[in-house]
């Protein structure tokens, strides 16, 4: 007998094999057609379908007025009582199409008919991801924006310990601090069985929380709690919410995440207040805000020279101005490995401090046993930690490991399904692999959810330039250009695709302009090599790498596997740069 094909949603099956739609073991009747729509839908689940490819795959080979399209979807909203006001399985999105929203499951089973209406039987599905939402103010006049954002922030760090379940990072869920965010939405929209929501207030010393976990398919409680606390308690909070939590999802912990759940850093009240002051600031990644968030986590060492977290927050800081910032590497990242290790000699179990000194040695250090240690000792710690995930998927693509930095950029995917850095960044690894069509399908995902996101652009421009598309290469460049208000980077890469495609005139310009530039600040002159690689003028563009290396360039690490550095290859000055950097075979 072959194996069944079904899905699982929430309380519904849906039997491929059968046509047929089950919700709680019970026979849901439905139009053939609108059967075939959710068909679709939940086989392309958390995607969008345009309007055209879903009739396409509906009605093959016969033309219909969208208007089928739409009463299918009527039909199908009506039987799983998807109301236009809470669309909870069926989202519209305008101009453009549908997605299915809801977290489905896909099944492959030989199971006989009694089996799989077994199966149907209504249970409650394990909650095996989280989103935790910044808390709101019980009286919006007086929030506290930092304090909501801290409380959340911690119970990420907190949860992330248990390994059973997935939790989105702090920059997943930053949007969904207004008011009037509903819950269960920003739990549809993050892929995820449950959120945690909570509300916080505080008055003097006195602060009252009241926290609930809401399973997201059906708008379940899960749990509910109200605390009542002093400020100067506000640890004991934690450590209570936390266990509580825990024990709503029945979670068999071991003796080592039962004690990272209720750990405490400091037990200073103001130098916690600072540190999340700190970590409020760092999450706007300007360079303005890492300034700010360096004077908070300095002043939150003030009061607790021990505090292990205020270390690390000071390393992100300076690996965040080191990497996406024009200030000199020289002068910034040195800095990030000193906190980094001074917040290991207090806590050797901080991933966040681990991953920092792995990011350091990546971009600045070069030590690349090193870099890979760090990293990995972050993954061991937090296996849920997306940022580690997508710096080892960078480290992978410099050694030229594609495969498994593939696969480790997929896994911070997982972790954080809707991250546009993260989205874009899979199909910069898909460059690296040189797998070009796959860059530019993989990109596209992060400009559907964001059309003004830049990196996105930029690596579509790369790939379409290896294909030789230099048409499209430049229109997504100076699309980025326009966008990021001439980043370095961006005007370099656009120099190089005119060279490449011959308009040697456009290309020089762009070198003058950025020449201009290092003569008034610091420009990576890595930017400066790229253009010259372009307009094959050797020698030029090797004395710029020697320079881009003396530099400490952060963008150097990929000299080994980056494509338009080809035609160097073979010329020894670029062979002892390479060995130099130890990224040689």
């Amino acid at each position: 007998m072959p194996p069944k094909h079904f899905f699982t949603f929430g309380p519904f099956l849906l039997d491929a094999d059968e046509q047929r739609l089950l919700r709680e073991g019970r026979a849901v009747p439905l139009p053939p057609k609108a059967f075939d729509t959710l068909l679709v839908l939940v086989g392309h689940s958390g995607h969008i379908l345009m309007k055209d490819e879903l009739m396409k795959q509906v009605w093959p080979e016969t033309y219909v007025e969208e208007n089928n399209l739409q009463q299918s979807i009527s039909a199908l909203r009506k039987v799983l009582e998807d109301g236009a006001g809470e669309s909870r399985y069926i989202e519209t999105v305008p101009r453009r199409g549908y997605r299915f929203t809801a977290r489905v499951e896909e099944y492959w089973d030989a199971k006989t008919e009694s089996a799989l209406e077994d199966l149907t039987s209504f249970a409650p599905p394990a909650v095996r991801s989280i989103a935790v939402l910044p808390f709101k103010p019980l009286v919006e006049a007086s929030r506290d924006e930092v304090l909501e954002m801290g409380m959340a922030d911690t119970l990420i760090t907190r949860l992330s310990n248990i390994r059973q379940i997935n939790v989105r990072p702090m920059s997943a869920v930053r949007k969904y601090a207004n008011i009037e965010q509903d819950a269960a939405a920003a739990g549809r929209e993050q892929l995820v069985d449950a959120v945690i929501e909570g509300s916080i207030q505080r008055s003097g010393d006195a602060v009252r929380v009241t926290v609930r976990l809401v399973r997201v398919t059906d708008v379940s409680v899960i749990w509910t709690g109200q605390f009542d606390q002093k400020f100067t308690d506000i640890f004991a909070l934690q450590d209570a919410i936390s266990e509580r939590v825990a024990g709503a999802l029945t979670m068999e912990l071991t003796g080592h995440e039962s004690a990272r759940l209720t750990k405490r850093h400091t037990d200073n009240t103001e130098a916690y207040r600072l540190y999340l002051m700190g970590r409020y600031y760092l999450g706007k990644y300007t360079e303005e805000a890492g300034r700010k968030s360096i004077e908070y986590f300095n002043q939150a060492l003030e009061k607790d020279p021990g505090y292990a977290l205020a270390y690390a927050g000071l390393a992100d800081c300076y690996v965040v101005l080191g990497t996406d910032t024009h200030l000199p590497p020289k002068e910034v990242m040195p800095k990030a490995k000193a906190y980094a290790v001074k917040a290991l000699e207090i806590d050797d179990t901080l991933a966040e401090a681990h991953a920092s000194l792995g990011t350091y040695e990546l971009f600045y250090g070069w030590d690349w046993i090193a870099a890979e240690r760090e990293l990995k000792r972050a993954l061991d710690l937090n296996p849920s930690f997306a940022g580690a995930h997508e710096l080892y998927s960078y480290f992978l693509a410099a050694m030229g490991r594609h495969r498994e930095a593939i696969a480790e950029m997929e896994r911070a995917l997982e972790l954080d399904p809707l991250s546009l850095v993260i989205n874009a960044d899979l199909g910069m690894a898909y460059y690296f692999a040189r797998q070009h069509d796959q860059a530019i399908k993989q990109s596209r995902k992060a400009i559907e959810m964001d059309p003004n996101f830049v990196i996105a652009h930029l690596f579509i421009g790369w790939a379409y330039e290896q294909k030789k598309m230099y048409e499209e290469a430049t229109a997504e460049l100076n699309k980025a250009r326009t966008l990021s208000g001439s980043w370095a980077r961006v005007v370099a890469e656009l120099g190089h695709v005119y060279a490449a495609s011959g308009q040697r005139g456009e290309a020089h310009r762009l070198l003058h302009e950025m020449k201009g530039q290092a003569k008034r600040g610091h420009i990576d002159s890595a930017n400066i090599a790229l253009i010259y690689t372009g307009l094959g003028e050797r020698d030029q563009a090797l004395q710029w790498l020697e320079k881009a290396y003396e530099e400490r360039s952060p963008w150097i690490p990929w000299l080994k596997v980056e494509p338009k550095f080809d035609h160097l290859r073979s010329d020894p000055r670029f062979l002892d740069l390479l060995q130099r950097m130890n990224l040689t075979p």
